[in-house]
């Protein structure tokens, strides 16, 4: 007398057995969920599987001619060691380096306040500081929720139900603690939304 999901994979609408019936199959499936078929057997078998076996063959086949191309530009004499050098040369110019010697920016070089690639790069790491800061302020207000108001806010539709008995209670709780806890939700809606 308890209720559960149907045991049947893909199944939308599930045919139990008799009461006190015993064995593997104590159900089958009468409609299968969409992109399933129903077998003689009462199961829903998946179609389209041939499909993804066809794009699985197709992706195999393509990484090994993209590894055997590989193989062969790798494999090809140098026929050229003046164009290479001198394109390696040109390469060396064009790295951005620090006004005045040819070593490279440190790693440790602040591209918020440093002029390293033009107003643009600087431009775009300001922006995504602005954005870090923007979000880790309202994680922190929400935060400051947790700490303050109820710590039901982290938990709340994540719960996880051992048993239908469970997950009849878990819903009634999330369902009675959102509605306490909603003020804290629109609070947080109303006041960001201004910014």
């Amino acid at each position: 007398m308890v209720c559960r999901h149907c045991n049947v994979e893909g199944c939308l609408h599930c045919v139990s057995a008799k009461p006190g019936q015993e064995g593997e199959k104590l159900e089958h499936c009468k409609q299968c969920m969409p992109g399933y078929s129903l077998t003689e057997e009462g199961e829903c078998e998946m179609r389209g599987l041939g499909f993804f076996i066809a794009v699985g063959v197709v992706v195999v086949v393509a990484t090994v001619l993209v590894i055997i191309w590989y193989a062969i530009v790798v494999s090809k004499p140098c026929v050229n060691p003046e164009g290479v050098e001198y394109g390696l040369q040109c390469r060396e110019r064009m790295r951005l380096s620090v006004p005045g010697s040819s070593e490279a920016y440190p790693l440790t070089t602040n591209l918020l306040s440093t002029n390293v690639a033009g107003p643009g790069t600087m431009a775009l790491f300001r922006y995504q500081f602005a954005l870090l800061v923007w979000a880790s302020t309202l994680l922190l207000v929400w935060f400051g929720f947790v700490v303050f108001v109820s710590s039901d806010l982290l938990i709340l539709g994540n719960r996880a139900a051992e048993s239908p008995q469970m997950l009849c209670a878990i819903i009634e709780w999330g369902h009675h603690r959102q509605m306490e806890l909603v003020w804290t939700k629109a609070w947080f809606e109303h006041e960001f939304a201004r910014l």
